[in-house]
Formats: structure tokens, sequence, C-alpha cells
């Protein structure tokens, strides 16, 4: 970073400050994706997803996504099959990330991966929406 400012003359700014612009642009980039995938994000979509978020008393289809797979055997073999029937039913295009980098990709994955669904369902449409896409399409494509 050192060698652009110092091609293109201008001085360099504080660390402070640096980080703080750095922290900016990314903050920046991270919104327009996030609102990149919204926008393509038809009503059906959304609201499949948003039943991912909800409990029907036997816990979210998003809890039961992420839960680990547990002991090899016909139980866990069966609820696998499960859970990439759940993730088909979403019906999410394949393409739904495209022109999205894969690192910017694999960061909201590891974001999601920690939230539980009910901090999830506590981001707006705008940004919940997206996230879960950004969670569920790799998810399907494995």
């Amino acid at each position: 970073m050192s060698n652009w400012f110092a091609r293109e003359r201008v001085s360099r700014p504080g660390a402070y400050r640096l980080d703080r612009l750095l922290r900016s642009a990314r903050a920046a980039y991270d919104d327009a994706a996030l609102q990149r995938v919204a926008d393509r994000l038809d009503a059906g979509m959304r609201e499949r997803l948003d039943r991912l978020l909800a409990d029907a008393g036997e816990g979210t289809g998003f809890a039961r996504l992420a839960g680990d797979p547990g002991r090899v055997g016909l139980e866990s073999l069966l609820a696998e099959i499960g859970k990439l029937e759940l993730l088909r039913s979403l019906a999410l295009p394949p393409d739904l990330l495209r022109g999205v980098h894969p690192e910017q990709i694999k960061r909201f994955r590891r974001r999601v991966a920690i939230e539980t669904a009910w901090e999830l369902r506590r981001h707006p449409d705008r940004i919940r929406l997206p996230l879960l896409a950004f969670w569920c399409v790799p998810r399907q494509a494995d």
C-alpha cells in the first residue's frame, strides 16, 4: 500500500486514519454486495428464506441446516438428505451470487455461521435475506 501512495505522490495518512479509511471502504463494498444480492431476490425467494428462520416448535430450518451431521449411520444419512431437500426447496438460482468475489462470499458465510436464527431475525430484510442467500447457495452447490 505504501508503494501506491509513493507512486501517486500522495502523502500517506497516519495508521489510525488509514485503518478507518480501509474499514469504511470494506463496509461500503460489503453493503454494495448485500444490496446487489437483495435486488436479485424475488418475493418467493424472500419468503422461503424467511421461513428458514421461523420456529414451528421443532426449531428453525436454519438451526437444522447448521447442525452437526453427527455419527455416521442411517439416521444421520437421512437427516443430511433432509437438509439437502430443504436447501433445494429454497429454489435459489446457482448464479445468484455472480459478480461477488469468492473471498467476500466466505466472509459472509462465516458471519452467518456464528449467528443464531434469533440474531439473524433481528437484522433488517436488506441484510438478513442476502446473508441467508450467501450461506445457502454455496451449501446447495456442495
